[in-house]
């Protein structure tokens, strides 16, 4: 097949969804179809064509951020489709937006087929933009009209359902990741020592717990809470540490908590990394904290390599974690719950292992990276 992925993000924006469509394209070629990613040139100095792990990359002016710059996006797409229309067979829409809107406007009457892609719900997601957006509500009603939509959870489905999407033209497809080689301690030892000598933060003793968490520095990620319950933790072990790894507007309070709770030397905020894939061999134990619903492809990567995961006890999060088997779940925005859970872990190194070794496995059998984009590849084949 001939195949074209549009999305607003794409490298070297690597939000969730910009990785997970990314590897999808990969898999897609791997299996001898034709890909080209179409997005949106963020920044002026940007390449409009260039390839990105052989995948071709086309950019396209304008931004949908709203205003000027999204019509000139929008209008920038619609005439891309149009020149491109007769050399694909199907288009992939990653968002219930603008570019869905300019897609299903183009080729209605004739050319490839749109499938349209949802992966979150909440304050976050697609439905809550088109109630807010100006002329989200035509852009709603347009997207209602296309023939498949693809959500990325049972809670994103329902979201769509809910506000009046046809429940037979929507499929579930959760992530599907990489499974990485099993962790051992030879991996454990090298990639601590190859990520101290990248960030000095990152320095620790080869014996010293270290509890990871990543995702954008925001209030509703809850780090601060995360920040909080670890002066619990490092009470009773003094030689753990916190890494919170990205970046965000909270960076600063973030850091200036760090302090005030004599945690600088206990915690850090390392910064953005484009490849987590040391830093999950690294770590003991993986946590993620969010009071709302977010991303949540880094805990789904984390159980992949078989560290145990605290979450925050979110529809999304239940979607993964079986509590007690594949992880443990702890109430949003509660310190004292999120310290007792870290403690519970590093108390016990055979139920982290436990819970870790439980977690890949799930993930092996039902979310690997190729039986996600198998289930893509049918629909858009069909």
């Amino acid at each position: 097949m001939r195949l074209a992925l549009v999305t607003p993000r794409f490298w070297p924006l690597a939000d969730d969804a910009a990785t997970h469509l990314l590897r999808l394209a990969e898999q897609f070629r791997a299996a001898g179809h034709e890909v080209t990613v179409v997005s949106a040139a963020w920044h002026s100095s940007w390449p409009r064509a260039v390839a990105v792990r052989e995948i071709p990359l086309v950019r396209l002016k304008g931004t949908p951020r709203g205003g000027f710059s999204a019509l000139r996006y929008m209008f920038g797409l619609t005439r891309w489709l149009k020149q491109h229309r007769g050399q694909l067979d199907a288009v992939l829409v990653a968002t219930l937006r603008y570019e869905a809107y300019a897609a299903l406007a183009t080729l209605a009457r004739s050319g490839p087929r749109v499938v349209l892609q949802a992966d979150l719900a909440g304050p976050a997601g697609d439905i809550a933009w088109q109630r807010t957006a100006s002329f989200g509500g035509r852009i709603a009603r347009r997207c209602q009209q296309a023939e498949q939509i693809i959500a990325a959870s049972p809670l994103v489905a329902e979201e769509l359902a809910a506000a009046g999407y046809d429940r037979e033209r929507l499929t579930v497809i959760p992530y599907g990741v990489p499974l990485p080689p099993a962790p051992s301690a030879c991996t454990h030892h090298r990639a601590r020592e190859a990520l101290a000598g990248v960030n000095q933060d990152l320095a620790t003793l080869a014996e010293a717990p270290v509890a990871l968490a990543i995702g954008r520095l925001e209030p509703q990620s809850g780090f601060a809470h995360l920040v909080k319950a670890w002066k619990s933790v490092a009470a009773r072990f003094p030689a753990a540490r916190l890494w919170i790894i990205g970046d965000g507007p909270e960076r600063d309070r973030l850091y200036q908590l760090t302090g005030d709770l004599d945690l600088r030397q206990r915690a850090f905020l390392p910064g953005i990394f484009s490849d987590h894939h040391e830093l999950f061999e690294a770590a003991d134990l993986y946590i993620q904290p969010a009071t709302t619903e977010g991303p949540v492809l880094p805990l789904v990567e984390a159980m992949a390599n078989g560290l145990a995961c605290i979450a925050s006890h979110l529809p999304s999060h239940r979607q993964w974690i079986e509590p007690g088997r594949t992880g443990l779940l702890v109430p949003p925005a509660d310190s004292p719950a999120i310290a007792r859970a870290l403690i519970e872990l590093l108390e016990h190194p055979a139920r982290r292992i436990e819970l870790g070794s439980s977690a890949r496995q799930q993930i092996r059998q039902s979310h690997s990276l190729e039986s996600c984009a198998l289930q893509y590849l049918s629909i858009l084949a069909r």
